[in-house]
């Protein structure tokens, strides 16, 4: 049975009172179980099933032909759970290597869990006839990997996925001194982490936060393999598209052999209760040539693809700090080159009275307190809007005398949605907010110094568009349309009145009541001014399932006429 489990999830007012003793210093011998207790509560983790665990052992056998006749084969699970993978290494072990010693290093935080990983390992081998030693240790192997480097044949894990950063279910139960040592112990455990693995370390942060437990687990895992070893990782796929990752995934692909890498898409539902896209890498700890991974894709009905990648292609994705666009297949590396001839969105910000400025305005956490049903200025949330409009009005006001005004609210801007699964049939779900109005940060905001409507106008019918969205896709695999992912886009001439012109006439007929122009005019109309030929719009097209056939042959009948 699948499952999604969080370690050590404590009663509410439990870790009140840890919290309260640790900060009234009542308990001095209990302050590292509390801060430990503290800690655990982010290592929450995905556990693996089964599809995607047998997939990786077998990607693992397949390239380590030099433990194919080891005497003796050490390996290690650092955040072993249940000990599934282990199990299934083993079932597989036979068609590898039925002679050896397996020597199997299971680690966990969780006491219990090692003891369930622990007799399901015993229990195959001796079903299936193995000599096998297993070794528990209930640790933090973030803490313990460092004295253990270069020491095993493979290693195979699935980190904890979870960011470090304050939960708002946790913040609700303690009091503000609690909640200051919480936050506190966090920052610890951040900058702890971020010492130990700055190649994990967050490019950027939010509010000081971003250090993610599946990157610096990921470079815990390879770096506890020999560099004759294999190693064999269950990662969110945000790995190999967000630039937050960046640094550790152009030293994976650099500094490692990297045998293949599979992706599994969120539609698959591999994880219960909830949608998750995932991949699986298969790496050598040392780089030995410089010849392409294995790409592999499965589906939502869990069908396997393999995916063929030219040369030239994989030298486009060098090129674009080894970014992979496996939920779109890599065609669409094709168009690569050629967006990059224009300029990025991010090229057009700056300073002066005729850039742009991008960013957030209000944090959302425990805003409620600040709101009133009177005021000045309505605060407006993500789920407010929809694509080209505001469907929701807000009725709630800032609160001025505690919060400061952002200076961004006096000017008309581009607000589009932070949340934004890859599921959905589009995820650039963006609209124009007028003077007046403060969002919350589930809005990301853009707009111009000079509070150019017409220009803003045009870039609204850009930034909604296939062609501006397949771009954000291909470099988002997360839950979220972040700042990042959003300025990296190419887009057309924005100082062109000509396109200027053009897409805010149109879209003003588009927002007109009883309007005879439609979405796929916009659509189309955005595709010219990037140049796309009809065949290249085509096969952008392609790549959205959820839009139906009805909306297709509308948009390619128009496609023909403009393209």
């Amino acid at each position: 049975m699948h499952q999604l489990e969080m370690i050590f999830e404590e009663d509410k007012n439990l870790i009140k009172s840890e919290i309260a003793q640790l900060v009234m210093g009542t308990d001095s011998s209990n302050h590292m179980k509390n801060k430990k207790n503290l800690e655990i509560k982010s290592t929450g983790r995905f556990y693996t099933h089964q599809l995607i665990g047998e997939q990786l052992v077998d990607s693992i056998f397949k390239n380590a032909s030099s433990l194919a006749y080891a005497s003796i084969i050490k390996v290690i699970d650092p955040f072993c759970g249940d000990g599934r993978l282990i199990e299934w290494l083993l079932c597989s072990s036979h068609k590898f290597n039925n002679r050896a010693l397996w020597e199997i290093d299971l680690w966990d935080i969780d006491f219990h869990a090692t003891l369930i990983a622990k007799d399901k390992v015993t229990k195959i081998a001796s079903e299936l006839g193995l000599e096998v030693k297993v070794n528990t240790v209930i640790c933090d192997a973030f803490e313990n990997a460092s004295d253990f480097y270069n020491e095993f044949d493979i290693c195979l894990t699935n980190p904890p996925w979870e960011n470090i950063k304050p939960d708002k279910r946790d913040m609700e139960a303690l009091d503000k001194e609690a909640s200051e040592e919480y936050i506190k112990l966090l920052r610890e455990r951040d900058t702890f982490l971020t010492n130990l693995f700055p190649l994990s370390a967050p490019t950027k942060r939010f509010a000081g936060w971003g250090l993610n437990l599946a990157r610096c687990g990921t470079e815990v895992a390879i770096k506890l393999t020999k560099k004759t070893g294999i190693c064999g990782i269950v990662s969110p796929s945000s790995l190999i598209a967000d630039q937050t990752s960046e640094p550790l995934r152009q030293w994976i692909f650099e500094n490692n052999e990297v045998y293949e890498v599979a992706y599994y898409e969120a539609e698959a539902r591999l994880f219960e209760n909830v949608d998750q896209s995932c991949i699986t890498l298969t790496i050598g700890p040392q780089k030995q040539t410089n010849s392409v991974p294995k790409l592999t894709y499965y589906n939502k009905n869990h069908k396997k693809e393999s995916i063929n990648i030219s040369d030239n292609e994989w030298s486009s994705v060098k090129n674009d700090s080894y970014v992979i666009p496996l939920q779109f297949g890599v065609s669409v590396l094709n168009l690569k080159p050629f967006f990059q001839e224009l300029k990025q969105l991010t090229d057009y910000e700056g300073l002066t009275g005729a850039s742009l400025w991008s960013g957030r305005e209000l944090d959302q956490t425990n805003i409620e307190k600040n709101l009133s049903s009177s005021g000045v200025y309505k605060f407006l949330r993500g789920k407010m809007i929809s694509r080209y409009k505001i469907v929701e009005c807000p009725n709630s006001y800032v609160n001025e005398r505690n919060i400061k005004i952002p200076a961004s609210s006096q000017f008309y801007r581009i607000a589009w949605r932070d949340v934004s699964r890859p599921t959905q049939k589009r995820r650039m779900i963006a609209t124009i907010v007028p003077p007046g109005i403060v969002t919350g940060n589930s809005l990301s905001l853009i707009y111009y110094r000079d509070n150019n409507l017409k220009k803003l106008k045009s870039l609204l019918a850009i930034m909604n568009s296939l062609v501006f969205e397949t771009q954000v896709r291909m470099n988002s695999t997360t839950n979220h349309v972040s700042l990042g992912t959003v300025r990296k886009a190419f887009v057309p001439d924005l100082n062109s009145i000509y396109i200027t012109n053009t897409l805010s006439d149109l879209l003003d007929k588009f927002s007109e009541t009883n309007s005879t122009v439609s979405e796929a005019d916009l659509e189309v109309e955005v595709a010219k001014v990037y140049n796309l030929k009809f065949n290249e719009f085509s096969d952008i097209l392609s790549l959205y399932p959820k839009i139906s056939a009805e909306e297709k042959l509308e948009l390619l009948e128009k496609a023909k006429i403009k393209l």
